[in-house]
């Protein structure tokens, strides 16, 4: 049985209005209203909202001034998404039909565009594609595996910078753990595809010689990779307080029951764990960091790294 747990998810923005504002569907039912007069009365201000553009290559993109518009099948859509701190929300406009689609989910996982679609293709009927619908291999039966086969599938794999997936046998069940997560428990549905309840999505095991050379996941091909080991005392090296001047602000990095912890006056504590293969390297929730070293290999500093921010410099205080 899935065990579900709820964590508080910061927060980080000073800016208001992209994000953490609070609405409700009723006033957001008034706003499309609203925007869907705006446009048909050729508001210069909308228009130009709804303005798309056409990059060096000469690619047409479909994103506007803060904006997608997507034609298809006839169909002018009108929409964007939104995700933050726990929460998933959609508006979908389609202008030509007088029609808009509010969904806010109190889901981080929630697929917003999918159920957008599929009830809007309620009213649209067949111009409307939900889009392509999710596996689920749940219902097929479990099987059994040679113990020498599992094993070659278990150690560590790549999907992308600073996210590892970790499989492991126990009492000759796989289990899985992304860093950072809990561990959760697999079914396996043919030799070399496994089912993860936890993630409502497959598992495929690539390049099987000795060991599994890589793993497919949602689209993604992971290479195999072999960690770098970092114990408690290698630490030490990087507690500190750093500061960015370009931020005016700090993270204070301590060692704490062998793990490195960061503290922020506006994120509180939290945890940056290493990185599987890049030494120096440490991700959390906030975002990665890449320490710095001067002549003699101290730390001098660490780059900042996440989905809106890169290489924000943090030196060490003295």
């Amino acid at each position: 049985m899935r065990t579900i747990k709820y964590f508080k998810s910061n927060d980080a923005l000073t800016a208001l209005g992209s994000s953490s504002i609070f609405s409700t569907a009723e006033d957001l039912s008034k706003w499309v209203i609203h925007f869907q007069q705006a446009l048909e009365q050729k508001d210069p201000i909308y228009l130009r909202m709804i303005e798309t553009d056409t990059l060096n290559n000469k690619q047409k993109i479909d994103y506007a001034y803060g904006l997608e518009v997507s034609r298809r099948n006839g169909i002018t859509n009108i929409a964007h998404d939104g995700g933050w701190a726990g929460f998933r929300t959609i508006i979908s406009n389609f202008p030509d039909q007088k029609l808009a689609v509010i969904l806010l989910s109190n889901d981080g996982n929630f697929d917003v565009y999918t159920n957008a679609n599929t009830l809007a293709g309620l009213f649209l009927k067949d111009k409307v594609s939900p889009g392509p619908k999710r596996e689920d291999l749940s219902n097929l039966p479990n099987v059994a595996v040679d113990t020498l086969l599992l094993k070659k599938y278990i150690g560590s794999y790549q999907l992308g910078p600073g996210w590892y997936v970790t499989f492991t046998l126990e009492n000759g069940r796989i289990m899985v753990q992304a860093n950072g997560e809990d561990k959760f428990p697999t079914d396996l549905k043919s030799d070399t595809v496994l089912w993860v309840p936890a993630y409502n999505s497959s598992v495929t095991f690539r390049e099987i010689k000795e060991k599994a050379g890589a793993l497919k996941y949602r689209g993604i091909i992971a290479p195999r990779v072999m960690p770098v080991k970092i114990t408690p005392s290698q630490l030490n090296q990087y507690a500190g307080t750093y500061y960015s001047k370009e931020l005016e602000t700090a993270y204070r990095l301590s060692v704490k029951d062998g793990k490195l912890v960061a503290h922020h006056i506006r994120l509180g504590d939290f945890t940056f764990e290493p990185d599987l293969v890049d030494a120096g390297k440490f991700s959390s929730y906030n975002g990665i960091i890449n320490f710095l070293t001067n002549t003699p290999k101290k730390i001098n500093g660490f780059r900042l790294t996440n989905g809106r921010i890169k290489n924000i410099l943090f030196e060490k205080q003295q």
